[in-house]
């Protein structure tokens, strides 16, 4: 599989794939932060309210909205997607969760402009730094269209309710 990337900066870290793993970490080029729940991705490279200090560190508090630019513009093979979700050690370090759970990019999302970003919400006060690893992603086939069948009954055995294992 073949993935073309643009680098938005030539000091972006180039990606890293553990072979023990199947994802790959994404870097924070840019962030900023907002009170404004209604605030617009489109405009966060525009306005970037609050962004890197000198020291690269950007700090954020609790109930706050951090945006943050990945950096990179792919472009996925057909009928493959990426799934970007947190890394594990992502809230513990920074209190971040992002907002959609898991973030979606399919392969038509490949625009020179079409930058990779993240949205968090901030559940405690804390900070980052440019180049952390906040986010990292998978690339799958996407799903083969279903044929649907209605039926009255499954016939299988219940499993013993949701959120169970049956035991």
């Amino acid at each position: 599989m073949v993935m073309k990337v643009k680098k938005f900066s030539k000091d972006l870290p180039n990606f890293t794939y553990d072979e023990k793993g199947d994802w790959v970490d994404l870097y924070v080029n840019w962030a900023c932060v907002t009170k404004n729940e209604e605030f617009y991705i489109e405009n966060a490279q525009k306005l970037k309210l609050q962004e890197f200090n000198p020291e690269n560190e950007l700090w954020y508090y609790e109930g706050e909205i951090v945006i943050v630019g990945l950096g990179v513009a792919i472009e996925l093979p057909y009928f493959h997607e990426a799934q970007i979700r947190p890394r594990s050690s992502t809230f513990k370090k920074t209190g971040l969760l992002l907002t959609n759970s898991i973030g979606t990019i399919d392969e038509f999302y490949k625009g020179d402009l079409d930058e990779w970003m993240g949205i968090f919400y901030a559940t405690r006060d804390g900070h980052i730094n440019r180049f952390d690893r906040l986010l990292q992603f998978k690339v799958e086939q996407k799903m083969v269209k279903p044929e649907i069948e209605y039926v009255e009954k499954l016939g299988n055995n219940n499993r013993g309710g949701y959120g169970t294992s049956g035991n």
